[in-house]
Protein backbone atom coordinates (compact mmCIF):
# COMPACT_ATOMS: atom_id res chain seq x y z
CA UNK A 1 0.00 0.00 0.00
CA UNK A 2 1.30 3.86 -0.85
CA UNK A 3 0.17 6.64 0.26
CA UNK A 4 -1.38 7.02 -3.27
CA UNK A 5 -3.37 3.93 -3.79
CA UNK A 6 -6.97 4.36 -5.61
CA UNK A 7 -8.37 1.28 -3.63
CA UNK A 8 -8.57 3.84 -0.73
CA UNK A 9 -10.77 6.71 -1.38
CA UNK A 10 -10.05 10.57 -0.30
CA UNK A 11 -12.21 13.73 0.57
CA UNK A 12 -9.62 16.52 0.44
CA UNK A 13 -7.27 15.96 2.57
CA UNK A 14 -8.17 13.04 4.44
CA UNK A 15 -7.84 8.93 3.15
CA UNK A 16 -10.43 6.50 4.16
CA UNK A 17 -7.90 3.13 5.22
CA UNK A 18 -9.12 -0.07 7.06
CA UNK A 19 -8.34 -0.34 10.07
CA UNK A 20 -8.37 -3.54 11.97
CA UNK A 21 -10.70 -3.37 14.81
CA UNK A 22 -7.83 -4.40 17.01
CA UNK A 23 -5.83 -1.81 16.14
CA UNK A 24 -8.52 1.07 16.37
CA UNK A 25 -7.15 2.57 20.16
CA UNK A 26 -3.60 2.88 18.71
CA UNK A 27 -4.37 4.42 15.52
CA UNK A 28 -6.41 6.60 17.47
CA UNK A 29 -3.97 7.83 20.01
CA UNK A 30 -1.30 8.09 17.47
CA UNK A 31 -3.55 10.21 15.47
CA UNK A 32 -4.23 12.57 18.86
CA UNK A 33 -0.75 12.65 19.32
CA UNK A 34 0.05 13.88 16.05
CA UNK A 35 -2.48 16.47 16.05
CA UNK A 36 -1.48 17.32 19.30
CA UNK A 37 2.16 17.85 18.72
CA UNK A 38 2.52 15.33 21.61
CA UNK A 39 5.29 12.67 21.11
CA UNK A 40 3.95 9.98 20.12
CA UNK A 41 4.47 6.56 22.10
CA UNK A 42 5.43 3.61 20.33
CA UNK A 43 4.42 0.34 21.18
CA UNK A 44 4.03 -3.08 19.46
CA UNK A 45 0.46 -4.23 19.36
CA UNK A 46 -1.03 -7.38 20.97
CA UNK A 47 -3.12 -9.22 18.50
CA UNK A 48 -5.93 -8.48 20.41
CA UNK A 49 -7.47 -5.57 21.79
CA UNK A 50 -7.32 -4.19 24.93
CA UNK A 51 -9.84 -4.81 27.59
CA UNK A 52 -9.66 -4.01 31.55
CA UNK A 53 -7.62 -7.12 32.01
CA UNK A 54 -5.86 -7.56 28.80
CA UNK A 55 -2.89 -4.76 28.47
CA UNK A 56 -2.80 -3.26 25.34
CA UNK A 57 0.80 -1.77 23.44
CA UNK A 58 2.71 -0.51 25.64
CA UNK A 59 1.28 -2.35 28.63
CA UNK A 60 -2.38 0.06 28.51
CA UNK A 61 -5.27 -1.85 29.12
CA UNK A 62 -8.47 -0.13 27.64
CA UNK A 63 -9.66 1.83 30.96
CA UNK A 64 -5.75 3.30 31.05
CA UNK A 65 -6.15 4.19 27.06
CA UNK A 66 -9.31 5.94 27.35
CA UNK A 67 -8.55 7.69 30.62
CA UNK A 68 -5.35 8.93 29.00
CA UNK A 69 -7.06 10.00 25.59
CA UNK A 70 -9.72 12.37 27.55
CA UNK A 71 -7.19 13.90 29.65
CA UNK A 72 -6.42 15.72 26.90
CA UNK A 73 -9.26 18.11 27.67
CA UNK A 74 -8.13 21.16 28.62
CA UNK A 75 -10.26 23.01 31.40
CA UNK A 76 -11.03 26.24 28.68
CA UNK A 77 -12.41 23.56 26.46
CA UNK A 78 -14.57 21.84 28.81
CA UNK A 79 -16.39 24.55 29.86
CA UNK A 80 -16.66 25.85 26.31
CA UNK A 81 -18.41 22.61 25.50
CA UNK A 82 -20.75 22.75 28.48
CA UNK A 83 -21.83 26.31 28.10
CA UNK A 84 -22.75 25.54 24.70
CA UNK A 85 -26.63 26.55 23.75
CA UNK A 86 -26.85 23.40 22.35
CA UNK A 87 -28.71 19.55 23.23
CA UNK A 88 -25.03 17.97 22.83
CA UNK A 89 -23.53 20.75 25.75
CA UNK A 90 -26.83 20.09 28.00
CA UNK A 91 -26.35 16.29 27.70
CA UNK A 92 -23.06 16.07 27.91
CA UNK A 93 -23.40 18.15 31.25
CA UNK A 94 -26.15 15.92 32.66
CA UNK A 95 -24.44 12.91 32.21
CA UNK A 96 -20.99 14.17 33.78
CA UNK A 97 -23.01 15.76 36.67
CA UNK A 98 -24.25 11.75 37.18
CA UNK A 99 -21.35 10.26 36.43
CA UNK A 100 -19.09 12.72 38.98
CA UNK A 101 -21.86 13.09 41.55
CA UNK A 102 -22.44 9.25 41.70
CA UNK A 103 -20.40 7.04 40.01
CA UNK A 104 -16.19 8.09 39.91
CA UNK A 105 -14.42 5.26 38.66
CA UNK A 106 -17.43 3.27 37.17
CA UNK A 107 -18.61 2.03 34.08
CA UNK A 108 -22.27 2.98 33.69
CA UNK A 109 -24.30 1.78 31.00
CA UNK A 110 -26.86 3.74 28.58
CA UNK A 111 -29.39 2.27 30.13
CA UNK A 112 -28.59 3.45 33.82
CA UNK A 113 -27.33 6.55 32.87
CA UNK A 114 -31.01 7.50 31.80
CA UNK A 115 -32.72 6.20 34.27
CA UNK A 116 -30.81 7.98 36.67
CA UNK A 117 -30.58 11.67 34.43
CA UNK A 118 -34.03 11.20 33.27
CA UNK A 119 -32.83 11.58 29.44
CA UNK A 120 -34.85 9.34 27.41
CA UNK A 121 -32.65 6.49 26.53
CA UNK A 122 -32.39 7.16 22.97
CA UNK A 123 -30.79 10.23 23.61
CA UNK A 124 -28.31 8.46 26.02
CA UNK A 125 -28.07 6.11 23.32
CA UNK A 126 -26.85 8.60 20.40
CA UNK A 127 -25.07 10.90 22.57
CA UNK A 128 -21.44 9.86 21.45
CA UNK A 129 -22.60 10.06 17.94
CA UNK A 130 -23.96 13.32 18.70
CA UNK A 131 -20.95 14.82 20.62
CA UNK A 132 -18.26 13.46 17.65
CA UNK A 133 -20.55 15.26 14.94
CA UNK A 134 -19.80 18.61 17.13
CA UNK A 135 -16.46 17.88 18.53
CA UNK A 136 -14.78 17.40 14.17
CA UNK A 137 -17.63 20.19 13.63
CA UNK A 138 -16.42 23.02 16.15
CA UNK A 139 -13.04 22.01 18.26
CA UNK A 140 -9.94 19.85 17.23
CA UNK A 141 -10.68 17.15 19.50
CA UNK A 142 -10.91 13.79 17.84
CA UNK A 143 -11.80 12.14 21.65
CA UNK A 144 -14.18 12.45 23.68
CA UNK A 145 -13.83 14.36 27.05
CA UNK A 146 -14.77 10.96 29.24
CA UNK A 147 -14.49 7.33 27.57
CA UNK A 148 -16.88 5.17 26.42
CA UNK A 149 -16.80 1.39 26.15
CA UNK A 150 -18.55 -0.92 24.31
CA UNK A 151 -19.86 -3.79 27.05
CA UNK A 152 -18.45 -6.41 25.42
CA UNK A 153 -15.15 -4.87 25.61
CA UNK A 154 -15.18 -5.20 28.99
CA UNK A 155 -13.90 -7.21 31.66
CA UNK A 156 -16.03 -8.88 32.80
CA UNK A 157 -18.07 -8.51 30.21
CA UNK A 158 -21.12 -6.05 29.85
CA UNK A 159 -24.32 -5.77 28.69
CA UNK A 160 -23.34 -4.83 24.71
CA UNK A 161 -24.53 -1.13 25.21
CA UNK A 162 -22.33 1.81 25.39
CA UNK A 163 -20.92 2.10 28.67
CA UNK A 164 -19.49 5.68 30.16
CA UNK A 165 -17.10 6.36 32.87
CA UNK A 166 -14.95 8.82 34.39
CA UNK A 167 -11.79 8.72 36.31
CA UNK A 168 -10.48 10.65 39.64
CA UNK A 169 -8.54 12.88 37.53
CA UNK A 170 -12.05 13.78 35.32
CA UNK A 171 -14.07 14.15 38.21
CA UNK A 172 -11.96 16.56 39.92
CA UNK A 173 -11.69 18.43 36.11
CA UNK A 174 -15.45 18.79 36.33
CA UNK A 175 -16.05 19.52 39.66
CA UNK A 176 -13.39 22.42 39.20
CA UNK A 177 -14.87 23.98 36.37
CA UNK A 178 -18.57 24.17 37.53
CA UNK A 179 -18.29 27.02 39.05
CA UNK A 180 -17.64 28.39 35.22
CA UNK A 181 -20.87 26.77 33.87
CA UNK A 182 -23.48 29.02 33.07
CA UNK A 183 -26.76 27.96 34.95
Amino acid sequence: MTDTDPQFPTAGDVRYLPVPTEHVPEVLRYIADLMTGATPMTATLTPEAPTEATPAAGGLNLTDWHEMEAQRWEDIDVVDLANRNTKTAKHYRAIMDELVDNHVGEWRSIDDIADATGLDRDVVKNFRTQIYRHLHAHTDYILAPFPGAWGADLTPRRKQVVWYRVSEAQAAQWRRVLPQLHK
